[in-house]
């Protein structure tokens, strides 16, 4: 089975954020079960990548104006 994903996080704020910090969870994970095929993630600025605790993959999105 394949499956066709696409995920969009939009923010709306009343005024101008001047300082964020996410945490994004959404890369798939590879195992015996499941393989991924192909994947991106598209962000404003450079997120860095890490690996949690139970192994997922993690990326922290700091944005300053």
């Amino acid at each position: 089975m394949r499956l066709f994903i696409r995920h969009t996080t939009r923010y709306r704020y009343t005024d101008p954020v001047v300082y964020s910090i996410q945490q994004l969870r959404l890369t798939p994970r590879a195992d015996a079960c499941q393989q991924t095929i192909r994947w991106q993630l598209a962000t404003p600025g450079h997120p860095r990548q890490q690996i949690d605790a139970h192994g997922n993959t993690a990326h922290t999105l700091v944005m300053t104006q």
